[in-house]
């Protein structure tokens, strides 16, 4: 009897820091469970944002292009103006003779 008693005097100690460490982990893995949820959701924002400035992007491009497209038409435009006005003074003075 003595030997049991001598075994679970020295295992007590043992045993207790078992359960604050099993409790310890718990609380860690608790944490680590929300940390990790948490990295979940800012790399799916991460990944909605990303797609977002890929749009973005491209819409500028879009953008761009046509403003370069609308910038060329208006020079021809006011060349093609430019050359009328020319006409019309031209018509003006075979009229006018």
């Amino acid at each position: 009897m003595k030997s049991i008693y001598l075994t679970n005097v020295k295992l007590k100690p043992i045993l207790e820091k078992l359960e604050e460490g099993q409790l310890k982990l718990n609380g860690g893995q608790t944490l680590l469970n929300k940390l990790n949820k948490e990295k979940e959701e800012f790399e799916e924002k991460t990944t909605k944002l990303k797609v977002a400035a890929e749009e973005c992007t491209k819409r500028k491009e879009d953008i761009q292009m046509s403003l370069e497209i609308n910038i060329l038409k208006l020079n021809r435009a006011n060349a093609l103006l430019r050359e009328l006005n020319e006409e019309e003074i031209r018509w003006d003075k075979e009229i006018k003779h």
